[in-house]
């Protein structure tokens, strides 16, 4: 490989016992370092960060002073608006798996800030064949404790890197993380009695359904084909030709605890799938079966350097489509939990430290990782995703941005849930010395909160200000979020956001898998052509297995999510009783509800105490099974979603799909995806399920009664609701095209600080 102005130098991934980590040198100066380079002592430049004064920051960035978070929980204020935008080097390279390291231009980044050099530490000098599976066990503090414990002392006392406590082998996490490849579901049972449920750890589990990308390929282009389905792209992007880099804490199906790692996921696919050259950037929590290691890099981080190593897996999509998945390798992320300790349920006290790590990682992947010949390069989106990606704005800014690198890309940051913004204590984490960013990163880092006041470092808060556009998972999601009963603290700079035309809402799309024509886990498939028959036979065979009565004129209800109160579980359980008590208008009574979840012990109780109470008419059952996920969908009549808040969700958007009419409460994204009936004749061809205001028991029971007088007595309109649901078009091209418009105008347009 010929070597080009600017490009890496190829070093060869040193032997285990030749490791040797990066020697620095006094910040504002360049010092040779000897590698080695095929058995030959090279000399390379140690890049400088030259801090002069500190940048002003753009006054359009500066958010307005905030009041402290009051706690609210009220998610529904519909105050405030929505604001859409109106449309208007080469790097490093490698031939085999070297330290990677950004130099050799003017303005070049060094990963090393202007701070005096503390002695060095060998945190990660092994190679990754070395590194072994242990899962380092949290000290069993309290949370809160968390701004009291260094990443130092915590990493001295849990030996990250330490060569002795390293052995050979691996024991793969089993909680939140799977392989690209599962075992494939077995066919409905056969059997008479009911079948047996397996317990897995994730809800709408995509990742037990079509892994093989050709055959997600080839689903999508059969969809497509299909008229009636019209999955074909709407809209073609200005900007093909622009990489796309999506950073998130979880990607499915490797690593999941909810929702985002489906919606990560799904941009990896959506967008390669588009013609985009697509990066994912993600923890390595486990070892993942294809992905190969490629190269490591060090990192300065709470004042010292720390190694990590990068895994490539390739997923192939056909016509030269396909997603480029990095995963990021690190002992602080070889533990049983992604955030919290699995047998605790306590939050990790350095999430900090590995989400900032996860960070900057992310930002040094396109630059140096030579990836099927080339690398990514400066010139392109970076997509992230929540609090726990909320720094790289701000190092895209501070470290980068402004030492003229990725000048021309731009950051996109995605809100999925506002309520968990990733606060901690600026005291005991500096800026300067813990982060690595210049004094004037303040203006952005500081936060308000109630506990910590002033004394408050918000990641959430500096991703919006640092980004140079806002998304979140559903239009009306963004209007309640810039209100101050939604916002938690933050509408202020939300609305300022929106006011600058560079925030938006877009609603998360469901995958092709999700559609009862092709569904391989149900009784039989079916469409709007033969919907009454397949519809009715999912029903029976849902009733069998689940041990209800086959009562083909019963109103099946069926609730699968979280065991929590923002769910509003308590909610179904008080109001199970009356469903299930006949009355002389014969609308309550002939009802039967499943319920299947997993979370909160009270919750688990409550769903096994209805079961136990009502034979044969209830079934609860606490945990997750896909399989029966999936037959729910395509059996049940309703599907309850009395939500508290809901950013997006999917599960409505997936019974519309199969024709199961949703009640939900109007909220968020069920709001944007539930067309409700509020009039019988006005909203007969449009309504797709029934909406409900007030978070309480009997708004739920007004509409509920509705539904079920609908169903029982008003059988045309109740069948014209489940046709109009089966008519939507939830998918995720439909969905891509209004992020292709999104990433037009953020790059058609001016960077939001600079």
């Amino acid at each position: 490989m010929a070597q080009r102005k600017g490009s890496m130098s190829l070093l060869p991934e040193p032997e285990a016992e030749k490791s040797q980590p990066l020697q620095t040198s006094p910040p504002l100066q360049t010092s040779p370092q000897a590698v080695v380079s095929n058995g030959r002592a090279r000399q390379v430049a140690q890049p400088k960060f030259a801090r002069g004064a500190p940048q002003a920051r753009s006054s359009k960035s500066l958010p307005p002073k905030k009041e402290a978070s009051t706690g609210c929980e009220s998610m529904a204020g519909k105050a405030g608006s929505i604001h859409y935008t109106q449309p208007q080097v080469q790097a490093r390279l490698m031939e085999e798996p070297p330290m990677l390291n950004y130099s050799g231009r003017q303005g070049s980044l060094s990963l090393l800030p202007d701070l005096p050099v503390k002695p060095h530490r060998d945190v990660c000098a092994a190679r990754p064949d070395e590194m072994e599976a242990e899962h380092t066990d949290l000290p069993q503090d309290d949370v809160q404790e968390a701004s009291n414990l260094s990443l130092q002392d915590w990493a001295e006392g849990h030996h990250y890197g330490d060569k002795d406590s390293r052995k050979e082998g691996h024991t793969t996490p089993t909680s939140g993380t799977q392989t690209p490849r599962t075992k494939a579901l077995s066919e409905p049972n056969s059997d008479s009695g009911p079948e047996t449920m397996e317990r897995v750890f994730s809800l709408s589990a995509l990742d037990s359904l079509l892994q093989d990308p050709e055959g997600k390929a080839d689903l999508r282009h059969q969809l497509e084909l299909d008229e009636l389905e019209d999955r074909r792209p709407k809209y073609t992007s200005r900007h093909l030709n622009r990489p796309v880099v999506v950073v998130s804490s979880e990607v499915n199906p490797w690593s999941k605890t909810g929702g985002l790692a489906m919606v990560a996921g799904s941009y990896g696919y959506e967008f390669a799938m588009r013609g985009h050259r697509t990066m994912v950037v993600s923890p390595r929590y486990a070892a993942y079966d294809g992905a190969h290691y490629v190269g490591y890099t060090k990192i300065w981080l709470d004042g010292r350097e720390h190694e990590v190593q990068f895994f490539h897996l390739y997923q192939d999509l056909g016509d030269g489509n396909g997603t480029d998945y990095i995963f990021v390798g690190h002992d602080c992320f070889r533990r049983g939990g992604l955030y919290c300790d699995p047998h605790t349920g306590k939050e990790y006290l350095d999430n900090l430290f590995r989400f900032s790590l996860l960070t900057v990682a992310a930002l040094e992947a396109p630059l140096i990782l030579n990836i099927r010949g080339h690398t990514f390069g400066q010139d392109v989106l970076f997509i992230a995703n929540d609090w726990q990606t909320g720094l790289l704005p701000v190092y895209h800014l501070y470290k980068y941005r402004r030492n003229n690198t990725y000048r021309n890309s731009r950051c996109m940051f995605v809100i999925h849930n506002i309520g968990y913004q990733g606060k901690y204590r600026l005291s005991k984490f500096p800026i300067d010395s813990y982060l690595g960013l210049p004094p004037d990163a303040i203006d952005l880092l500081q936060g308000e909160d109630l506990n910590l006041r002033n004394d408050c470092m918000n990641l959430m808060s500096a991703a919006i200000l640092a980004s140079d556009r806002v998304l979140t998972v559903s239009p009306n999601y963004a209007a309640e979020i810039q209100s101050p009963e939604g916002g938690q603290g933050l509408h202020e700079i939300l609305q300022q956001k929106g006011h600058q035309q560079r925030m938006a809402g877009i609603l998360n799309g469901i995958a092709d898998e999700w559609n009862p024509k092709t569904d391989p886990h149900i009784p039989t498939n079916y469409s709007l052509r033969n919907f009454d028959e397949g519809k009715a036979l999912c029903k029976k065979e849902l009733q069998r297995s689940l041990g209800l009565h086959e009562d083909p004129g019963a109103a099946l209800i069926g609730f699968c999510g979280r065991l929590c109160y923002q769910k509003g579980v308590h909610l179904i359980t008080q109001i199970i009783p009356w469903l299930l008590t006949y009355e002389s208008s014969a609308v309550l009574g002939r009802v039967q509800v499943i319920l299947m979840g997993k979370g909160e012990d009270t919750y688990a109780n409550q769903l096994s105490d209805a079961e136990n109470h009502n034979k044969g008419r209830v079934c609860g059952y606490v945990g997750f099974d896909p399989k029966i996920e999936h037959r729910m969908l395509a059996g049940c009549d309703f599907l309850m979603m009395p939500s508290q808040y809901e950013p997006c969700g999917l599960p409505q958007m997936y019974a519309q799909a199969y024709g199961t009419v949703p009640v939900v409460h109007e909220t968020g994204g069920l709001k944007d995806s539930v067309s409700g009936l509020w009039d019988e004749h006005r909203d007969r061809e449009t309504a797709t399920g029934f909406l409900f205001c007030g978070f309480d028991e009997n708004h739920l029971k007004e509409r509920m009664y509705q539904a079920l007088e609908v169903f029982h007595k008003k059988h045309d309109l109740f069948r014209q609701i489940q046709m109009n649901g089966l008519r939507k078009n939830y998918y995720w091209p439909q969905a891509i095209d209004e992020y292709e418009r999104q990433l037009d105008w953020t790059l058609d347009s001016d960077a939001a600080v600079s």
